[in-house]
């Protein structure tokens, strides 16, 4: 019997001290990860706080969140930039920087993306999280076979840096089936999406509504050569503020028949802020 009861309290201590190691063992790198985003990316307890939450502790036993800050300082960004990049994506403190991140990054140099433009990309797209075989490679083969011009392709990523991070084969040939339903040719969605890449990225059923409105409320052909400008303008509206644009417009005197022709003639007027729009038009 005595010798059951000291087996059991040996277990019993044993299980604590393994207990009180575990948990300081996964202590400490969460400790050092608080101090890097504190000291070295100038986040507060609060903002490193709610950071270190949304990481799982198993992912802190090897990694060193000073490689991404060198790879990305070497590259250009400040240290804004980097709090930015890994305020969004803080995934990134856990990449393996020679074989995850630098492929990737090297993907845009090779498309003529650099410095301010370069940093500017990652820091507005999820780019760096995404799978490099699943996602980047297949949407550049797509946009490679979609783009008559390959000078296109880095421009349009330069205007839309969430090019690289959607499914692209998956979300733009339906939208671009759809226009092309309405009549429109691939040579005049191409121009649209020259224009203005986000568009494309919308759902089919969002870029069909905005296609009737223009035509019902707008009385806007679709032969028009405006119409797509159209399309782009309303699919980044939503309903609510788009009608707060038209009470601006009402509330300065204006018809609805006056509206459309603006529209018809200049859809982009839609486009400004209402402040923007206001101002516009007590000088008007």
């Amino acid at each position: 019997m005595l010798r059951i009861s000291c087996n059991g309290a040996q277990k019993h201590l044993f299980s604590c001290l393994y207990s009180t190691v575990a948990a300081a063992a996964a202590a400490a790198p969460a400790n050092v990860l608080m101090e890097f985003l504190v000291n070295s990316l100038d986040f507060s307890t609060k903002e490193a706080i709610s950071t270190s939450a949304k990481l799982s502790r198993t992912k802190h036993r090897h990694y060193d969140p000073h490689l991404l800050f060198d790879l990305l300082d070497e590259m250009g960004m400040n240290k804004s930039q980097i709090k930015t990049l890994v305020s969004s994506s803080p995934q990134l403190l856990f990449c393996r920087v020679d074989e995850n991140l630098k492929p990737k990054i090297k993907i845009l140099q090779q498309l003529g993306l650099s410095g301010s433009q370069l940093t500017t990309f990652l820091t507005k797209s999820s780019f760096l999280s995404r799978g490099l075989h699943t996602v980047i490679e297949p949407n550049l083969v797509y946009l490679r076979d979609l783009l008559p011009i390959h000078d296109h392709l880095p421009i349009s990523l330069i205007k839309e840096p969430r090019l690289l991070s959607r499914n692209l084969p998956k979300v733009m040939p339906p939208n671009i089936s759809l226009l092309q339903n309405f009549g429109f040719s691939m040579a005049d969605i191409l121009k649209a999406f020259y224009r203005h890449p986000r568009f494309l990225l919308n759902s089919p059923e969002w870029i069909e509504k905005a296609v009737h409105r223009l035509q019902k409320d707008f009385h806007m052909p679709l032969s028009s050569g405006m119409f797509l400008h159209g399309v782009q303008v309303l699919v980044s509206l939503d309903e609510s503020k788009l009608e707060r644009k038209l009470h601006i417009y009402r509330s300065f005197g204006w018809s609805d028949s006056d509206i459309c022709l603006m529209v018809q003639k200049l859809p982009y007027c839609l486009a400004s802020s209402e402040a923007k729009i206001r101002t516009t038009l007590k000088f008007s």
